[in-house]
């Protein structure tokens, strides 16, 4: 763009972005299509660096009817006494805030808390190269992925796809997600309406922009969201490339179409 003088009112940014530095890496992309007047896929600087941010979304969308998961930021200042308080004999999965749920995990992440778990936790936090934690209490149900696109400014939740985990896992790690060991299918239990009003209304909350992915973990009926991709996996094996090839009987390529005519019908509405 700057070295070229390539003229921005005819481009259209695809924003892929996944790396970067800090908490707020995935809205360099956004943050500069904004600064040079360029029309891009996604949400904008601001709400992608907080989808990033697990501990504040969750907070907020607890406060406006949305059930999440128990979660308290964990660093070295944190009381035993804070710990115990929400979590005491409760199994918990601790997570980097600020990262995709899988990055980082490993069965070790998820053990029962109780007064002996301090030193434990200390451990992880240097081991993760991190400040502070997300610690979380551990849902332990079906895994799910719900696609929620955005319209002329409307929300449609897209059919809810299912994790299938292979050789008695229940939750996607570091090693699962590189190697792709899960399968997907479609869920068509009477859950599937209340997945995707929930995912609606918490769209509507985030102010997401186009199109997100919304992670949830399913326990006695209940949808409890965990996750939220701003800019979600696409490939060949991901849950969005199932739910447009094997389910709906797309092309691959239709995803890409789909998400840019989102978004030129969301930019319709502002030019």
């Amino acid at each position: 763009i700057l070295d070229h003088n390539i003229n921005t009112s005819e481009c259209i940014v695809y924003n892929f972005s996944r790396d970067g530095r800090a908490n707020g890496k995935k809205s360099l992309i956004p943050a500069f299509c904004d600064l040079m007047d360029i029309k891009y896929t996604g949400s904008d600087a601001f709400v992608i660096s907080l989808l990033r941010n697990k501990y504040m979304y969750t907070k907020f969308l607890m406060q406006n009817g949305i059930t999440v998961p128990k979660s308290l930021l964990y660093n070295n200042k944190t009381k035993l006494k804070s710990l115990l308080k929400e979590f005491e004999n409760e199994n918990v999965i601790v997570k980097n805030k600020c990262e995709s749920a899988s990055i980082g995990l490993t069965y070790k992440n998820i053990f029962e808390l109780k007064k002996e778990s301090l030193h434990y936790l200390k451990e992880m936090l240097t081991n993760m190269h991190a400040t502070s934690l997300l610690i979380q209490e551990y849902i332990d149900g079906d895994e799910c992925e719900i696609l929620v696109l955005q319209y002329k400014g409307n929300y449609y939740a897209l059919d809810p796809v299912q994790i299938v985990f292979k050789n008695d896992q229940n939750f996607i790690d570091t090693d699962t997600s590189n190697t792709y060991n899960y399968n997907f299918r479609i869920i068509e239990s009477p859950i599937k309406s209340l997945i995707q009003e929930t995912a609606t209304k918490v769209a509507e909350l985030l102010e997401i922009k186009d199109y997100a992915r919304f992670d949830f973990r399913i326990k006695d009926g209940i949808p409890y969201l965990f996750d939220i991709a701003g800019t979600p996996y696409t490939i060949y094996h991901s849950s969005i490339a199932y739910l447009f090839t094997q389910y709906y009987q797309l092309s691959y390529e239709s995803i890409y179409k789909v998400i840019v005519a989102c978004m030129l019908s969301n930019y319709m509405l502002t030019d």
